[in-house]
């Protein structure tokens, strides 16, 4: 279809800093096999044809042309044209059948036209749902929340999918998005909500998704959290990260809370000729590369589902600040 795109009166459309008649330019760049050509290009979309998130006709009018991009797998970085379509996607779905002002003066329904194309090429968001890149993947297991109306088809492409990834983040993904399914679908919410039960009642499962079964389970009916829920999700917590084993030398080696201070362990090589400043610096280093894990905007997520429950969310902070895991200690929520 790239061959198409002079097709399309962009000029006549417009985006966040003019008219669209470079829109094809940076379609097509999409495609080069210079892998710097093709950032800049997605880049350049995303910074006007869909700036800040919003959708415009030129994006609307975009959408073929990506699809196209998506279903070839010679396409170099499908996984970021899916990504693409989804941000374009889940903009679009958000804003629902809103007719507003576009930026040549025109009213525009750019934002239903999105959505209902979405909805159209679902099945496209289920072949990338098991295609071998695992980036194409997690983007694809996020729209079928968003886009497939099939019930049964989207739990039982979410239930063969969760046994078949091995990364926490894929796993974690296809939780949320059956979250999100329920809260989109009224006939998805009972069996929906019953795996997520069931998940975060299966003791032979790794916590991590026992945690987001948990979470995402009360994200679907804020209303039924009990008073067990806050206490099992801080079990979980302990299990993701338990506490560092004490050396035979860590004898007095202790901060403030009582626990160990020390970040090297009997594994790390040290050298007694480094200079201290470079070995802060890569102390440094190390500490900023982990206040972000995969349960970070999992635990936001839990926050705000916890909304005005102040006592279960103070509980929860002060399990957070007892973990070894920085991530899990700088979870903020707003």
């Amino acid at each position: 279809m790239i061959n198409d795109l002079d097709g399309i009166a962009w000029s006549s459309m417009g985006h966040a800093y003019g008219p669209a008649d470079d829109v094809p330019v940076w379609l097509r760049a999409m495609t080069s096999p210079d892998a710097e050509i093709r950032g800049r290009a997605l880049d350049d979309f995303y910074g006007a044809a869909h700036h800040q998130g919003d959708v415009y006709p030129c994006t609307a009018a975009s959408l073929p042309f990506l699809f196209d991009m998506a279903d070839d797998p010679a396409t170099p970085d499908r996984a970021s044209i899916v990504a693409l379509l989804l941000s374009i996607g889940r903009a679009a779905v958000d804003r629902g059948d809103t007719v507003y002002i576009a930026p040549d003066g025109t009213l525009s329904t750019a934002t239903a036209d999105s959505a209902a194309l979405m909805r159209e090429r679902a099945d496209a968001f289920v072949a990338y749902a098991t295609d071998p890149d695992v980036r194409v993947r997690g983007a694809a297991i996020e729209a079928l929340g968003l886009f497939l109306d099939d019930t049964d088809r989207a739990l039982t492409i979410l239930r063969e999918r969760l046994p078949a990834e091995s990364g926490i983040e894929e796993r974690l993904r296809i939780i949320g998005t059956t979250a999100d399914l329920a809260l989109r679908l009224p006939l998805a919410r009972t069996p929906a909500m019953a795996w997520l039960d069931t998940l975060a009642d299966d003791t032979t499962a790794d916590p991590d998704i026992r945690l987001a079964a948990l979470v995402h389970r009360a994200r679907c009916a804020p209303a039924d959290i009990g008073d067990t829920v806050v206490p099992t999700a801080m079990n979980l917590l302990r299990e993701l990260t338990p506490a560092p084993r004490p050396g035979p030398d860590d004898q007095g080696c202790q901060g403030r809370s009582g626990t160990c201070a020390c970040t090297t362990d009997a594994t790390t090589p040290t050298a007694e000729d480094v200079p201290p400043q470079i070995a802060a610096v890569f102390a440094d280093l190390e500490r900023h590369n982990r206040v972000h894990a995969p349960t970070t905007t999992l635990l936001r997520t839990f926050h705000d589902v916890l909304d005005a429950r102040v006592r279960e969310r103070t509980t929860l902070l002060t399990e957070q600040l007892r973990s070894p895991d920085p991530a899990t200690r700088t979870t903020r929520s707003a």
